[in-house]
């Protein structure tokens, strides 16, 4: 009866870990193909101000961003980490991703600095038709640091600033196959 209870909770536990594991087994061809952005939710303290907190429906805006297997992009969204802002815009524009662990990341040109930066954002959970993608304090630190050298001086002196008054940082969002 031992060996059997053994086996059991090997059994269990093996499965909770497959169960739980997040996105170890993500390639780039799950995330082929047009995705649309439907919800952006956000969460940002800065000091000496009150909590930012927001859930927005954006599917009205047809923002996509369109991806293939070879770890290339295309995009009608702007996108700038300094006002915090992903919005449409006008013309497209075309970048590279890549996947590392359950980390996606997106080069892009920021529309603010009007320079080509790194964008580390975790995810969150993807199906055959949903993504959602998340972007935290941490992530948004290591995007900076990573880019930080495509800057020049007085930009990252505002930049540092910027990222020393946040005290909460925190966007997901939402997309769906199309």
């Amino acid at each position: 009866m031992r060996p059997t209870l053994k086996f059991f909770f090997i059994t269990v536990i093996s499965i909770i870990s497959i169960a739980c594991s997040k996105t170890e087994d993500i390639s780039m061809n799950q995330l082929s193909g047009k995705w649309n952005l439907t919800n952006v939710s956000s969460k940002v303290e800065l000091k000496d101000q009150s909590i930012d907190d927001s859930n927005k429906d954006v599917s009205s805006e047809q923002i996509y961003f369109e991806f293939d297997a070879n770890g290339n992009y295309t995009t009608n969204a702007e996108i700038s980490l300094v006002d915090n802002s992903l919005k449409k815009s006008a013309s497209n524009s075309s970048n590279t991703y890549k996947i590392s662990g359950d980390n996606f990341i997106l080069t892009y040109t920021d529309a603010q600095l009007k320079q080509e930066l790194t964008l580390y954002l975790n995810i969150v959970s993807l199906t055959t038709n949903q993504l959602e993608l998340n972007i935290s304090k941490t992530e948004l630190l290591k995007s900076f640091e990573q880019s930080v050298t495509k800057l020049d001086p007085f930009t990252t002196a505002l930049v540092n600033l910027y990222l020393d008054s946040i005290l909460k940082f925190d966007f997901t969002l939402g997309f769906i196959k199309q």
